[in-house]
């Protein structure tokens, strides 16, 4: 495999392909790299509405702040309305992915771009809402993600007749390369930018959102959309080798990463490559022991921060350490529950400006297409993401009134000695946590280059001896592995985007992984 590989000397966006030239039209009108992925992100809501939208779940935001040399982190994930029950996901005819009005959240994207500008932006929203609105309006080539997407879910969209309107248009998924078209998004995002997108929480647009959500069967109320706000929080930051690492916070998925991270620094990584079979069982047992840890002791981090701290304690770690070593020297496994796999519905932007700032945004809709539910009138969808909470109640994430769930969103930023090198982030449901994991590890601790830390084959494990391989890892570590006790699953094991920044000459290099869509374009 061969990532797609850019460089520039002054700037660079990638993203989705068709919303990246929002991005670039944003820094060649002088806004800067926050700037650029709040313009690209909406954009991406546009031509990408399986995975995010204006009203979407939300996700998290890492930006390098040049000119204070500081690393600033906002969560806006979605919340439950207060309405919600311990065993909501319970309820008779749910499934392990919930749509419709039951699996509505409040959604977190709106009110996340609207601070990510007031607090890190240089220029109007009305600016960086405009190359969305026009995007919607003179429409776009149906790509093949987006066609792809509709014919995979089409069964689900058809379930709500709204929806089924303006993305099955004569009840078909569009053909490859037709035009398509959205004046109702684009109305709805001029309105925003006129209003401020806060308004989705406030006023005539939030209350059309409760009363539909509510008749269709939901219990969104307007004091729900009022009490959301986003979290400006600290990284979660750890040492590796002679690199440090910032991660988003709980609820994300930088948790695992800092973990899994924390408990294979220590292991002589090199000579297990070296071997491969031994490097593989050691990654394996990691991402088991992690997940394991994660879906069982975390949750909203307002009810949680103590069981994190105990499970990034180095004592925790070292003992996972020492015990991934013994499981790797006997050939043996770790045994742990089954549990239900996450699909995606992600997006994830990186900018590097001129004035070297830097951002990572992941964003996502909690599963493909949210709730399936519209936004009445407005051509996008509403938040779902009930999917990511524990179905059963009583554990640290079920779902409950006004909680945040675990989701796995970890956008990234790796420095050395002080300078920002690299912004990492991945799509793919959980997969996108272990795979960001892994491409860390190959970068440095292995000392790999970035596209081959992003190409390499990986693997994935939610905590179960289920394992999702990349059809490119070696046929003797499939198995090594099956003969130590895995079931062995085939697929991509998550998708990633890079962007790295030369210390020396300023160069950037934008990688995308093969096993994404995505664009990378230099300015």
């Amino acid at each position: 495999m061969n990532a797609i590989e850019v460089h520039a000397t002054s700037a660079m966006v990638i993203g989705p392909g068709q919303a990246v030239a929002a991005g670039i039209e944003t820094l060649q009108s002088g806004g800067n790299a926050v700037d650029a992925a709040v313009a690209t992100a909406l954009a991406a809501g546009v031509v990408a509405p399986a995975q995010c939208g204006v009203a979407g779940f939300g996700g998290a935001l890492i930006t390098y702040l040049a000119a204070q040399k500081r690393v600033a982190c906002l969560e806006f994930g979605a919340m439950s309305p207060a309405g919600v029950t311990p065993g909501w996901l319970l309820a008779a005819g749910e499934d392990a992915f919930p749509m419709g009005a039951r699996a509505v959240m409040v959604p977190g994207t709106a009110a996340g771009l609207t601070r990510a500008v007031a607090a890190y932006g240089s220029r109007p929203l009305a600016q960086l809402v405009a190359p969305a609105v026009r995007l919607a309006r003179e429409g776009f080539p149906a790509s093949p993600g987006y066609v792809a997407d509709l014919l995979a879910h089409r069964e689900r969209i058809e379930r709500f007749p709204h929806t089924a309107e303006w993305l099955l248009p004569d009840g078909q998924a569009p053909r490859l390369g037709s035009l398509i078209t959205n004046e109702a998004l684009a109305r709805l995002l001029e309105r925003l930018a006129a209003e401020g997108l806060d308004s989705l929480y406030r006023g005539e647009a939030a209350a059309d959102l409760v009363a539909h959500v509510q008749a269709s069967g939901g219990v969104l109320t307007l004091d729900d959309l009022a009490d959301y706000t986003p979290r400006e929080t600290e990284p979660l930051s750890l040492s590796f080798g002679a690199y440090t690492i910032h991660t988003s916070p709980l609820p994300t998925g930088g948790a695992v990463l800092a973990q899994a991270i924390k408990t294979l620094d220590g292991l002589d990584l090199a000579r297990l490559w070296s071997e491969k079979l031994p490097y593989y069982h050691a990654v394996a047992l990691a991402l088991q022991s992690t997940w394991a840890d994660q879906l069982t002791r975390l949750g909203d981090p307002t009810e949680t921060a103590i069981a994190l701290d105990r499970i990034l304690s180095d004592e925790h770690t070292t003992r996972m350490r020492h015990r991934i070593e013994h499981l790797v020297h006997t050939a043996s496994v770790l045994h742990g529950p089954e549990v239900i796999g996450l699909p995606g519905g992600t997006v994830h932007i990186a900018v590097a400006d001129p004035e070297g700032n830097l951002a990572a945004l992941t964003l996502t809709h909690g599963n493909p297409f949210g709730s399936g539910l519209s936004v009445p009138g407005g051509g996008t969808l509403v938040a779902g993401g009930m999917g990511y909470f524990e179905r059963a109640p009583g554990r640290p994430n079920s779902v409950g009134p006004r909680t945040r769930p675990l989701y796995p969103a970890c956008p990234t930023l790796v420095m050395k000695e002080e300078c920002p090198l690299l912004l990492l982030g991945g799509i793919g449901g959980r997969k996108a946590a272990s795979a960001v994991v892994q491409a860390l590890l190959h970068y440095c601790a292995l000392r790999h280059p970035v596209d081959d830390s992003l190409c390499l084959p990986r693997l994935h494990t939610d905590g179960s001896l289920t394992l999702c391989v990349d059809p490119g890892l070696p046929r003797p570590a499939s198995d090594y592995l099956r003969a130590v006790g895995y079931l062995l699953e085939s697929g991509e094991a998550g998708a990633l985007f890079a962007l790295m920044r030369d210390p020396d000459s300023g160069l950037f290099t934008g990688v995308v992984d093969p096993r994404a869509t995505g664009l990378a374009v230099g300015i």
